[in-house]
């Protein structure tokens, strides 16, 4: 399950940087503020989404038999996460947090990528010294 759900997510974060993307372009061009605030809905729908999927990864983690390594990620990704809507909720008034919105979206992608590592070489025991290997010496 774990498996799935972390390929779900990076797939999600995919997804959300679309979305973000998607949002500014259609509202460049004299959009009302109605008119931006609907640009943006899927984007803030599928941000809750994710953030409900990180804390169930957290969840399936902490109680699961993964790697103490793994359940810190776990444990940092769902920091993100909780940060992302602080910087989401807060950047609307002070632009400069706003920006961290985007500099944390690209950390999380990172974390979530790390997440998926882990739950590969925890599924296919192939995979497992290469990833052993990989983290062993240091790089992604």
């Amino acid at each position: 399950m774990y498996y799935w759900l972390t390929h779900l997510f990076l797939a999600g974060v995919v997804v959300q940087i679309f979305l973000a993307g998607y949002g500014v372009f259609a509202s460049a061009e004299g959009a009302t503020e109605h008119q931006f605030v609907d640009n943006f809905l899927a984007h803030a729908a599928v941000g809750w989404l994710l953030g409900l999927l990180g804390l169930i990864l957290l969840a399936v983690a902490v109680g699961g038999s993964l790697p103490g390594e793994a359940k810190k990620l776990n444990g940092l990704l769902f920091l993100l996460l909780v940060l992302q809507f602080v910087f989401a909720g807060v950047g609307a008034t002070v632009t400069l947090i706003g920006g961290l919105h985007s500099v944390n979206a690209v950390v999380i992608l990172i974390v979530g990528w790390l997440l998926l590592k882990h739950a590969r070489a925890a599924t296919r025991p192939g995979l497992a010294t290469a990833a052993n290997a990989t983290t062993t010496h240091g790089s992604l």
